[in-house]
């Protein structure tokens, strides 16, 4: 236990600091020797080459522990806690761990064996489930900031009634004695609320719950959010595109100095974007659970939601249903672009529509190479790849989800050759049938541009 557990000490609990700065990427570390007792020499070993600080800038040690000595704080760390340059952007700090952190072996084993027992205690309670941290990436959506209910979509639908109530009041409670700054603080506020939402209920239609739980416990390690509740979700964000301008209070608008760029309209296009790009990140859930929503039937019902009305031959199109239909192409160009470099193009409606794959096993973090604070990957050359990490292994040493590997299991770019060439038939067809000069206008130029995508 205790080889172990120092074994990883270089890549969990301790940071490295420059000028009091936080480095922005992690570095690369490892140790000598590789496995190590908690009474006994090591030196750690860190490769800032990827990093991005100066070569050679001052740099400190901060572990977190209790036992810590005093490390200091920002620029104005203790001495105890500085590295030494190697050079090539490679620093070390040698220590005895149990000297360092003033604190026996048995300490560190008592620790470790409280929060064992706890977390053995509690496994499969819901009260006592962890979250990881997720800032770069979202996978977990019951992991989120102003996660206060198991219902993204009832929590959007209260929230957004609440916001439209405020800001039909708003004028009203707020007074223009500091010339409106506060109003305009407060305006801005709520339409960063509003975004808050709609990117919370998008977290759910990709959505993998992820456990931080042990192998003896039977639990699994992640879960897809059920297929209703992740199409339910892409519906709402659907609604939301067409409704999320009207949020805007034109009236106070007219008051606030920036409110001639009619902010909930410019973001309103952001919406729409949410509502259409999934794609990706449903690869990755589909993939790891095949009875969950696919990114084909996502991309069938986000078709018939933007086009309805032209299939239907109804004229009556909103501006919302104009600008969405307009981003819709949009997105199409970058998937077909790609698509056209492909060799061959795969049948969507295939009954074995699966990702074509090899895909390596579980990999566990290492302790005794060097890596950096991912999971390592070994690549077809045989180097490490930490782009690239293993399905199931959801978290590094921060708390952040791991980049999952999703470049071979995504199939986006050849779903959007599909629809880019069944949406040029169906606009084909539709054009001599308009009666209104506009629309005909419209669904030409979005003919022309899907011809030259294809062309």
């Amino acid at each position: 236990m205790k080889k172990i557990l120092f074994a990883l000490m270089c890549l969990f609990p301790l940071a490295l600091f420059a000028d009091g700065v936080e480095l922005p990427k992690a570095p690369k570390c490892w140790t000598v020797p590789a496995v190590f007792t908690a009474d006994e020499e090591v030196t750690f070993y860190y490769d800032l080459t990827d990093v991005g600080f100066q070569e050679g800038v001052d740099l400190y040690l901060w572990a977190w522990q209790p036992t810590e000595p005093d490390a200091g704080h920002g620029g104005n760390s203790s001495d105890f806690a500085k590295l030494e340059y190697v050079g090539n952007n490679i620093y070390k700090k040698t220590m005895v761990p149990t000297q360092y952190f003033n604190s026996d072996v048995s300490k560190f084993e008592d620790d470790a064996k409280q929060l064992r027992n706890l977390a053995d205690k509690h496994e499969g309670d819901p009260f006592y489930r962890y979250g990881l941290q997720q800032t770069n990436t979202r996978y977990d959506p019951s992991a989120i900031e102003e996660d206060l209910s198991n219902d993204p979509i009832k929590a959007g639908d209260y929230g957004m009634a609440n916001l439209r109530f405020i800001l039909s009041n708003l004028d009203h409670w707020i007074g223009d004695e500091d010339g409106g700054k506060r109003k305009a603080e407060l305006y801005n506020e709520i339409l960063q609320q509003a975004m808050r939402y709609v990117r919370n209920v998008f977290v759910n239609v990709p959505g993998i719950y992820l456990y931080q739980t042990s192998e003896k416990s039977g639990l699994p390690r992640y879960k897809v959010v059920p297929k209703d509740q992740q199409k339910a979700s892409a519906q709402w964000l659907l609604r939301q595109a067409r409704t999320f301008a009207t949020l805007g209070n034109d009236t106070l608008e007219r008051k606030l100095p920036y409110g001639a760029n009619k902010p909930f309209k410019i973001l309103a296009r952001d919406v729409q974007s949410f509502a259409m790009m999934a794609n990706a990140k449903l690869a990755i859930s589909y993939y790891l659970d095949s009875t969950s929503y696919s990114p084909l039937e996502y991309m069938e019902d986000v078709y018939a939601d933007v086009f309805g009305k032209t299939i239907a031959g109804n004229e009556h199109l909103s501006t919302a249903d104009l600008s969405m239909q307009r981003l819709y192409v949009d997105l199409l160009q970058s998937g077909v672009a790609d698509m056209k470099q492909a060799p061959n193009v795969h049948n969507l409606h295939a009954d074995s529509v699966q990702p074509n794959l090899s895909m390596h096993p579980l990999r566990s973090v290492c302790a005794h190479q060097s890596c950096s604070l991912y999971a390592c990957f070994p690549t077809t050359d045989g180097q490490t790849d930490n782009a690239a990490t293993a399905f199931l292994n959801f978290g590094n040493a921060y708390g952040e989800p791991e980049p999952l590997w999703g470049t071979t299991v995504n199939r986006t770019s050849e779903f959007q050759l599909y629809y880019a060439q069944k949406l040029h038939k169906l606009l084909l067809s539709c054009i001599p049938k308009v009666t209104s000069p506009d629309l005909k206008a419209h669904y030409m130029l979005l003919e022309k541009r899907l011809k030259s995508y294809l062309k």
